[in-house]
């Protein structure tokens, strides 16, 4: 998913009652800790968690730690450029805000406005999504050569194979409900998408087929991809083995019908050691907050109640006829039960009256952390699916707690997230 910096107005600015030099606002409804200067209802530019500015730009407004000779700065971003969520003085943080006046000081008249997604100042590059270097593990990221598009590279092209669509964040997004809209919100689940489909495959033409310019064969196929990649028996992929992921999908194969496509998150371990977690864990310690640790822990794994060598797989979406029909959520569900596979978890259905009414009901059910699943680690958050859209719209939110791990996982994790990395 793409990142950009976000031109917005600044609200509820405050000031830490705690503190003599700490001040606080919020942009797109996220706590965000801001300068003196700052005034309610200012033109800021506001840079998102999951994100990496350019050490020339961090430099210019001085939001680093620490400067590249070593000595203090005085930000907050570490030395790897992340932006990610953090906590100061148990006040919440998500993200960078830099005055627009002190931009158009630095750099001339940019012409930006509200509303605007930038990434570049007069040409120049100065944020982007954040993915961690790699430093070869886990796995063989240089495994066998997929392509994009749900093609194989060997030349094996699958054409009605539809890739995953991306979920945008809810909070930069808040415009695209409309009152009425029929709303169906489910748990949001940390692990690796996945999606099988009957369909039929396109083979390569031989030479002879080539050059009497006879039509390529073609034969049925159930075909395994990831987001944007097709998976084959021996592929070796981000997990180094992606063995992992095929008796999903034999599961599925008998359940198919012609022109199907299922949807779905695996969870749990790629492999048989403790270590061996689909999405790495974390160390709660490093949230500076006794009381996460008290509920969850020193240490997040997101198992779902797997063991080491199990892995377990949840349904989202399902499409028929070549992605022409969009099973509704009741749809999903009653296949799932039908067939015996596990379904997403739904956390509530309603319509969308006002802004105001989605938000609390999101909030209302992050009141409780503790995941429902296996019920071993923090919501990673929820997704809210607009049901009566012709195509498939949903948007995500996730809660500030699992922001903040996943930023310091990120830190220290061997390897980038596979599915951020296909994104990029």
């Amino acid at each position: 998913m793409a990142y950009y910096g976000l031109v917005t107005r600044i609200a509820n600015v405050h000031k830490d009652p705690n503190s003599d030099r700490l001040w606080l606002a919020e942009c797109f409804s996220e706590g965000v800790i801001v300068g003196p200067d700052i005034n309610e209802g200012d033109l800021v530019l506001y840079l998102p968690t999951d994100g990496q500015i350019e050490r020339w730009f961090g430099n210019d407004f001085k939001l680093f730690r620490y400067n590249e000779d070593g000595t203090p700065q005085g930000g907050y971003i570490d030395n790897n450029c992340h932006v990610r969520a953090i906590k100061l003085r148990g006040n919440q943080s998500s993200g960078v805000v830099i005055a627009y006046s002190k931009l158009i000081e630095k750099y001339g008249d940019l012409g930006w406005s509200d509303g605007d997604s930038v990434t570049e100042i007069k040409g120049k590059i100065f944020c982007s999504k954040y993915i961690p270097k790699s430093k070869g593990m886990p796995g063989n990221p240089t495994g066998r050569k997929t392509s994009y598009k749900g093609r194989k590279a060997e030349g094996i092209t699958y054409p009605e194979f539809a890739m995953h669509s991306d979920t945008l964040q809810l909070k930069y997004n808040l415009d695209a409900f409309k009152v009425g809209d029929m709303i169906n919100m489910t748990l949001k689940m940390h692990g690796t998408s996945q999606r099988s489909m009957r369909t039929y495959a396109v083979m390569p033409n031989g030479f002879f087929r080539r050059l009497f310019r006879m039509k390529p064969k073609t034969k049925e196929a159930y075909v395994l991809g990831t987001r944007r990649c097709v998976v084959t028996e021996n592929s070796q992929g981000y997990y180094g083995n992606d063995a992992f992921r095929m008796p999903h999908h034999e599961r599925l194969k008998e359940c198919l019908e012609p022109g199907m496509e299922v949807f779905y998150e695996v969870v749990g371990y790629y492999g048989p050691n403790e270590i061996d977690t689909i999405m790495p864990s974390g160390d709660n310690s490093k949230i500076n907050d006794k009381n996460f640790v008290k509920e969850f822990g020193k240490r997040t794994v997101f198992s779902y109640g797997c063991n080491p060598g199990e892995s377990q797989m949840y349904i989202y979406r399902i499409t028929a006829n070549n992605g022409e029909y969009e099973y509704n959520p009741d749809e999903i569900t009653k296949w799932c039960a039908e067939h015996g596979f596990n379904r997403v978890p739904v956390v509530e259905d309603f319509v969308f009256t006002t802004t105001e009414d989605m938000l609390d009901r999101i909030n209302k059910y992050f009141e409780d952390l503790r995941d429902p699943v296996g019920k071993t680690h923090v919501k990673e958050g929820v997704v809210l699916r607009i049901v009566n859209r012709r195509t498939f719209t949903a948007y995500k939110s996730k809660t500030y707690e699992f922001q903040v791990l996943e930023g310091l996982i990120k830190d220290s994790e061997t390897a980038p997230d596979m599915e951020e990395a296909q994104e990029v």
